[in-house]
């Protein structure tokens, strides 16, 4: 499984990082990008199955990223990880095609959150251990 990250904070993205490696999850790749534009050639070249995406990033923001791969096939399950939880914002980013939207600061238990999401929306090939 590719898991792509994407927020302008490398403290978030390490803090991710090793949130992953500490659930074990067999086989999983992790890609990083420290913007909009870099989590767009990621997802270009690396076609992740799941896409974790903060909102407020350089160059391109997380609205960016989406309104590029709601223009795009692709099956890949969207997370919004962002503090900006009012209720149009998650509505906008539903809209255009998140799956789920999580609030920052990130925990084991919203890591946790995520995967079971994703689990249910892909079936058992993205099975938590």
């Amino acid at each position: 499984m590719k898991l792509l990250i994407a927020d302008d904070s490398l403290l978030v993205r390490n803090t991710l990082k090793r949130l992953v490696n500490a659930m074990e999850i067999p086989e999983i790749e992790l890609f990083q990008a420290g913007n909009g534009q870099e989590a767009i050639e990621k997802f270009k070249e690396e076609k992740p199955d799941a896409l974790i995406l903060d909102l407020l990033m350089p160059e391109v923001d997380g609205v960016g990223v989406l309104e590029h791969l709601k223009e795009k096939t692709h099956n890949c399950f969207i997370s919004i990880l962002s503090s900006n939880v009012q209720d149009p914002v998650k509505k906008r980013c539903m809209d255009m095609g998140a799956h789920i939207f999580i609030e920052k600061p990130i925990t084991h238990e919203k890591m946790k959150y995520f995967f079971i999401k994703m689990e249910k929306w892909g079936g058992d090939h993205y099975a938590v251990p």
